[in-house]
């Protein structure tokens, strides 16, 4: 009995001590090559893109969603594209704007040459910040850390 009694308990402290340190792994997705856009070559080497591009290319994203044009920002290949579109009609307030504060990092997941143009798939982690009225609490402004993932397109200068 005294060894069942011992036995139980330490099973309950090995499955607490293990639940509790899966609660602070981060995943991290390995980037894997996609489907390769129409026409494309993949490049030999991965040319970094500049950080300074990115922040332009994401605030030119976060611009059209302040004004109501994202969805021809949004890729055809979009997962769930009309899904986003509704739920931004419907959830977010309409005097809403968000801005890039910061561009924490940037790599370069995927690139192919296609004619004279490179398409790169890049991962942009930016600091954010939305702003918008709120009818109960007033003007609310919200900051975040988010990834985006982001595809550029660029004509190769020779």
């Amino acid at each position: 009995m005294q060894r069942l009694t011992l036995l139980l308990t330490l099973l309950f402290v090995t499955a607490v001590c293990g639940a509790q340190a899966g609660e602070f792994r981060a995943f991290k997705p390995i980037p894997a090559p996609g489907a390769a856009p129409k026409g494309a070559k993949p490049v030999a080497e991965l040319e970094p893109i500049d950080p300074a591009r990115a922040g332009e290319a994401a605030g030119e994203v976060f611009n059209a969603w302040n004004n109501g044009s994202l969805e021809k920002h949004l890729a055809n290949d979009f997962y769930d594209k009309s899904r986003l579109l509704d739920a931004m009609d419907e959830k977010v307030p309409r005097d809403a704007r968000v801005r890039v504060m910061s561009v924490r990092g940037v790599q370069t997941l995927q690139q192919y040459q296609r004619g004279n143009e490179i398409i790169s798939t890049i991962s942009v982690t930016a600091n954010t910040q939305i702003e918008f009225n709120d009818a109960q609490r007033g003007f609310r402004r919200l900051e975040g850390v988010n990834e985006y993932i982001l595809r550029i397109t660029e004509e190769v200068v020779e």
